[in-house]
Formats: structure tokens, C-alpha cells, sequence
């Protein structure tokens, strides 16, 4: 699966270093989400109303937007 990140994003996760919630969602979108196979297997996964192809996984009191393609 190809990946990309926003440059937002990443500086949004950079802010995020010194708290407990950084290497969860760090593991979640440099680990996991790379690796899957069906993105029905992300956990906390949330279709969004209204778009086709995008989706929110929750993380905490964090969301965190994700649009697959094909």
C-alpha cells in the first residue's frame, strides 16, 4: 500500500512528542496502516458521511483522517 503524509500532519504529530498519545499513533500510521491488507482491519476505524473514500480512526481523544484509493 502506497502511503503519504501530509506536511501538516507530520508537524501536527512532531507537537505531539512529549505527550503519552505520540508513540501510539506514531506505531498506528508508520507501522500499521502501511502494512495492512484491508482497511477494514484498522481498529476505531469510522466511515465519514458524505465522502466516497474517507474514513477516521480514533485514537484516544485524537482523530486521525484517512482517504484510501482503489
Amino acid at each position: 500500500m502506497n502511503t503519504q503524509y501530509l506536511p501538516s500532519f507530520i508537524k501536527d504529530l512532531k507537537a505531539l512528542k512529549s505527550t503519552p498519545v505520540f508513540e501510539p499513533i506514531q506505531a498506528l500510521v508508520f507501522a500499521e496502516i502501511p502494512n495492512i491488507t484491508k482497511f477494514e482491519d484498522i481498529a476505531n476505524l469510522k466511515k465519514l458521511k458524505g465522502y466516497e473514500n474517507a474514513y477516521r480512526i480514533r485514537l484516544g481523544d485524537y482523530r486521525i483522517g484517512v482517504v484510501f484509493d482503489g
